[in-house]
């Protein structure tokens, strides 16, 4: 399902913009290029889960952009190995794993979820960022399409953060706005980051994808 925030209107990029060649400019000095990182947030199995489902969405979308069904077989093998590098409790692996599993059957089956995976212009993931400040930061899948999901276009730049939070209660949309809220000032930093290399007129649209839920809110960055 998704929830809506996005404004109205047809947006195009600037004239002098090539998507590609930005996106695919090296990452600077100090920038490591491991595809992985560590989360801060939550305790050591949020972080693990959180590391593998990202390490393994990606894996999926270079799949995807090669014309390649995602080996949905090899999925528990390989989440159960990197869940247990990660420093998991033998005894929590089982459900661990298949959290994971889950978590990447439902962003394969979900529409939207596919979407996000789909080879669209200048599409990356956990491409590294250097802001104005000197920080380091990635972004977990960057791409040009239109301004909002399954449509056609490639005039915006979508900003797609994967979260692996999952509602606890029954309001669903109580539950996403209050993750909105609570993500939406990391979010515009990333914009700001962006448009400060391609230009403050960028048409913008900042996402959160759930795939435990599965469920996408996204909206115009300011």
């Amino acid at each position: 399902s998704t929830t809506a925030m996005a404004g109205s209107g047809l947006f195009r990029l600037p004239a002098a913009l090539n998507p590609m060649d930005w996106l695919a400019q090296p990452d600077k000095p100090g920038i490591s290029p491991e595809p992985s990182y560590q989360r801060p947030q939550g305790g050591i199995e949020a972080r693990a889960f959180g590391n593998v489902v990202h390490l393994l969405v990606e894996s999926m979308a270079n799949a995807i952009a090669r014309g390649e069904e995602p080996d949905v077989t090899q999925w528990h093998p390989r989440a159960h190995a990197l869940l247990r590098a990660e420093g998991i409790a033998p005894g929590d692996l089982p459900h661990q794993t298949q959290q994971v599993v889950r978590a990447l059957e439902n962003m394969l089956m979900d529409p939207e979820g596919r979407w996000l995976l789909a080879p669209h212009t200048a599409a990356a993931s956990e491409s590294a960022l250097e802001d104005e400040t000197g920080r380091h930061v990635r972004t977990d899948r960057t791409f040009f399409a239109s301004d909002a999901p399954l449509a056609s276009g490639e005039g915006t730049l979508w900003i797609v953060d994967f979260k692996s939070s999952e509602n606890s209660g029954s309001d669903v949309a109580a539950f996403l706005a209050a993750q909105k809220k609570l993500y939406a000032p990391k979010m515009l930093e990333y914009a700001q980051t962006k448009r400060a290399q391609l230009g403050a007129e960028t048409p913008i649209i900042l996402a959160l994808y759930f795939p435990l839920l599965p469920a996408l809110v996204y909206w115009q960055a300011e």
